[in-house]
């Protein structure tokens, strides 16, 4: 991957721009994911047959592009670092988009965390390309878009800035590109924030009935127990050897 060892300082407002439009977009596909599954729901189709008919509705995707059927890592590995034609890129990031959204909708095991991976990459290239063409946007090398993209869309749909820069450390090893890539993911977790209010796990959390805010209130919820969920003070304690009489009166009025 070509990434270039000194940044200028256009760089740095880029990558904002970057987060905010990856947030943005991130948006647009946790509503396309709820909305297919919210589809499949209203069908009234039995639940047995709901991956049949997205494997049916996957098969004309696979035929255009076997990358859009991908976990994520083969393909994220294999084009992070190619440039690809506007027109090529847009089509698999929309394929792509689309394949996440019907294998959760009808049913299948997973989730978008190397799907947004995958997306973030795509979306960077789509950016890279339209900076290009654009005044006042700085043309920059597509692998720095694509790692910058990568990051922030993870962070808009999955959570964790501080875990999506360090991937991106990891995987280029220059501080340089991991500052661009935490303002970037500030960016993205802030417009998400401010625009839909959760991640996509937290939302999920809500379809399903379970109004927590964030990964704190699952711990929260994980470590209550029924003891302190009972209001002690309502009830008078006694002993099981005091008089029955005592116990009686101690019960409470039905």
């Amino acid at each position: 991957m070509a990434l270039p060892q000194m940044l200028p300082l256009s760089a740095y407002p880029m990558a904002i721009l970057v987060g905010i439009s990856a947030g943005m977009v991130a948006i647009a596909i946790m509503r396309g994911v709820t909305a297919i599954e919210a589809g499949f729901r209203r069908s009234k189709m039995p639940v047995w047959l709901r991956p049949v008919v997205g494997g049916l509705l996957l098969g004309p995707l696979g035929m255009v592009s076997p990358a859009t059927l991908s976990s994520g890592h083969a393909a994220l590995h294999a084009q992070i670092g190619l440039s690809l034609p506007l027109l090529t890129a847009l089509v698999l990031f929309l394929g792509k988009a689309v394949a996440s959204s019907i294998s959760i909708g009808a049913g299948f095991r997973g989730g978008l965390f190397f799907a947004s991976l995958f997306l973030g990459s795509l979306f960077g290239k789509l950016f890279a390309d339209v900076a290009l063409v654009v005044p006042g946007l700085a043309a920059m090398p597509v692998g720095f878009y694509a790692v910058v993209g990568m990051s922030a869309m993870a962070v808009a749909i999955v959570g964790g800035p501080m875990t999506m820069t360090f991937l991106a450390l990891e995987s280029t090893g220059q501080f340089s590109i991991t500052i661009c890539v935490l303002a970037a993911a500030i960016a993205a977790s802030i417009t998400v924030k401010r625009v839909f209010g959760y991640s996509f796990s937290t939302w999920r959390f809500h379809l399903r009935g379970t109004p927590i805010r964030s990964g704190a209130d699952i711990g929260w919820i994980a470590s209550l127990t029924v003891g302190r969920l009972m209001r002690s003070g309502d009830v008078r304690m006694v002993h099981e050897a005091e008089p029955e009489v005592l116990r009686r009166e101690a019960a409470p009025a039905r």
